[in-house]
């Protein structure tokens, strides 16, 4: 999977899980989630969470959550799980 869809898979996964009245394109990638980019609560972080864990099938540990804070950063976090699970990393 290219980086670019990644990135849009990890944009229908929010508006998906969030259940966000949004398009995929209106979500800039290093906008920060907090804020003034899409707003979210801590709830909706968890939600998010739950979402990615299920989705990328990985285990996001609590000290991680916070690195989650945009689409780059999300796609960033997802290339190095996929890295560190893959033989010899």
């Amino acid at each position: 999977m290219s980086e670019q869809e990644l990135k849009t898979k990890i944009k229908r996964v929010l508006i998906e899980g969030l259940k966000l009245k949004r398009e995929p394109e209106s979500i800039p990638d290093g906008d920060s989630f907090f804020g003034g980019g899409l707003n979210l609560d801590s709830v909706d972080i968890l939600t998010l969470v739950t979402v990615l864990e299920e989705q990328f099938d990985l285990r996001i540990q609590d000290e991680e959550v916070q690195q989650l804070n945009s689409v780059n950063a999300i796609a960033a976090f997802l290339q190095r799980k996929k890295g560190q699970s893959q033989p010899g990393a």
